[in-house]
């Protein structure tokens, strides 16, 4: 069983960056998206995390949330689930989404552990971000 990803973000961010890793890594399975749009308010998009959340726990090995912003809506409602005593070993959220991050946490979900697959995003997101 592989580890499960969530992209939650604001607009139709996780949308964009399924679409552009799945343009370059083909189509894949265990990815479910949330997004907070005007049309959903916080209340239904918590609910709507928690329900893929509750899936995706008993069908994976673990899931990692990949938010957009450390501070925002997405990762506040991904931060209250993973610290429920019911998610606390099967739940990860790591903030500062980019397509870097998705791709190779992506790649090296299924040889690593949770808390590796966490450290794998985080810095596989810092390291995507150049200057030149």
């Amino acid at each position: 069983m592989l580890i499960g990803l969530i992209l939650a973000t604001h607009g139709k961010l996780a949308e964009g960056i399924l679409d552009a890793g799945s343009m370059i890594v083909g189509e894949t399975n265990g990815v479910e998206v949330v997004s907070l749009i005007q049309e959903v308010g916080i209340e239904e998009f918590s609910r709507l995390l928690e329900v893929k959340v509750q899936r995706m726990v008993q069908e994976c090995t673990g899931v990692l949330i990949l938010c957009d912003l450390q501070g925002g809506t997405p990762f506040n409602c991904s931060l209250r689930l993973a610290m429920k005593k019911e998610y606390q070993a099967k739940l990860k959220v790591v903030a500062g989404l980019n397509l870097p991050m998705y791709i190779e946490t992506l790649l090296a979900r299924d040889k690593k552990k949770l808390d590796e697959l966490a450290d794998v995003a985080r810095e596989s997101g810092k390291n995507g971000v150049q200057a030149f």
